[in-house]
């Protein structure tokens, strides 16, 4: 989502590509609007795209994929292989669906049939054009992923800005424990009141713009800390992180475009107006 390694914390390769599949990739798909207005590509340098299944009412509920980028949108109807025994003996194949997919699985039909020494006529192509078809799309959301995304936003800010010495000490054990449950139940109770959802920055007179992620750290009359964490300047979270070591409020700008993280002081928040003296 136009992150920043960073805030990388180092772990075995094999913790951090579960954590990447379990959590990240869960996560991006809720942002995909926002991923793909600022083209924001991940390790394969594809453009950002949604897929989701769906179905066509006007096909008898046919399954299909419906893939949607910033510059165009394809609805490609899953293949179905149909095999009717004529009365002449003569075996008829019908392959339907997406026309690359439907042609590739004819050719490995024919193929295979020919091999035994059986002979294949050439295919009759036919395509079916339907008017403003009804379509009915399901998408699914993880939301323990969705629960731990903040856990680990929060464990990574933590870690770039103390260190080691906090990330895996004492006052994150809590966040480490959520972060690795494997239930609901489990992530709910490791977490307890750690996590809470927070609006818009903009209505809590905080300014993040929708080209970054914006993250705010406080430490509380308590000696803990809590971190404020607004995804593409959207909705976001408040997370406790424990006690820290450094008392002054601190500011991090990542700029999603750009891949950079800026740290601002006390100073550099009231120079940016990153503060405002009445929410909107």
């Amino acid at each position: 989502m136009g992150g920043s390694r960073d805030f990388a914390i180092h772990v075995e390769k094999q913790a951090n590509n579960v954590l990447g599949s379990e959590v990240d990739d869960q996560v991006a798909n809720i942002y995909i609007h926002r991923r793909m207005k600022h083209d924001l590509r991940g390790h394969s340098g594809r453009a950002p795209r949604w897929v989701s299944a769906a179905t066509l009412d006007a096909l008898g509920g046919r399954e299909a994929r419906w893939e949607l980028t910033l510059s165009d949108s394809i609805l490609r109807v899953e293949p179905q292989v149909i095999k009717e025994q004529l009365p002449n003996g003569e075996l008829r194949i019908t392959v339907s669906g997406d026309r690359a997919e439907a042609t590739r699985i004819f050719e490995e039909i024919r193929l295979a049939h020919e091999a035994k020494g059986k002979k294949v006529s050439p295919p009759v192509l036919t395509e079916q054009q339907i008017e403003q078809p009804k379509i009915t799309v399901q998408s699914f959301y993880d939301m323990l992923a969705f629960g731990k995304f903040p856990v680990k936003v929060a464990l990574g800010c933590g870690h770039w800005l103390w260190g080691e010495n906090w990330s895996r000490g004492t006052a994150a054990e809590g966040l480490r424990r959520a972060l690795w449950s494997k239930t609901k139940p489990e992530f709910d109770a490791a977490v307890g009141d750690k996590a809470t959802a927070l609006p818009a920055p903009a209505k809590l007179g905080i300014r993040v713009e929708d080209t970054e992620h914006g993250f705010f750290a406080s430490r509380l009359p308590d000696r803990t800390s809590v971190l404020l964490i607004f995804p593409f300047g959207q909705q976001g979270w408040a997370v406790k992180l424990g006690q820290v070591p450094d008392p002054e409020p601190t500011m991090m700008v990542l700029d999603v475009k750009a891949r950079t993280v800026r740290r601002l002081s006390v100073l550099g928040i009231a120079s940016e107006n990153r503060f405002r003296h009445e929410p909107s």
